[in-house]
């Protein structure tokens, strides 16, 4: 671990959080809960996806973590919330679920499916 690492890993969590908290309320209601109660899962699901993890404590790293973070992440946070909400509602519908959203979001078992 290196700080510059440690730096951009922060950095990237900081930008995530961020997006979603910019997301409209209309997006974060019904099976849109899952923003609201798991932001970390869909954080995190967002920066594996855009940013080169193996390479975050690499100090001679050309990647261009600071702009990619500002200009690319929200994108692609939203297109990721999009996508774990979507599955949300198909593993609800299947799992034929009676649970207010609030009750399921503390199921492990519910975020090992929705990210399997």
């Amino acid at each position: 671990m290196t700080p510059l690492g440690v730096m951009r890993a922060v950095a990237a969590y900081k930008g995530a959080r961020e997006a979603l908290r910019r997301m409209p309320a209309r997006l974060k209601a019904g099976a849109g809960h899952l923003v609201v109660y798991a932001p970390d899962l869909v954080c995190r699901e967002a920066r594996r996806r855009l940013l080169p993890v193996e390479k975050v404590h690499d100090e001679g790293s050309r990647y261009e973590w600071q702009a990619v973070i500002k200009h690319q992440l929200p994108a692609v946070v939203h297109d990721a919330a999009g996508e774990l909400v979507r599955r949300y509602e198909v593993l609800r519908e299947a799992r034929g679920s009676k649970r207010t959203y609030k009750d399921e979001a503390v199921l492990l078992g519910v975020w090992r499916e929705i990210l399997g």
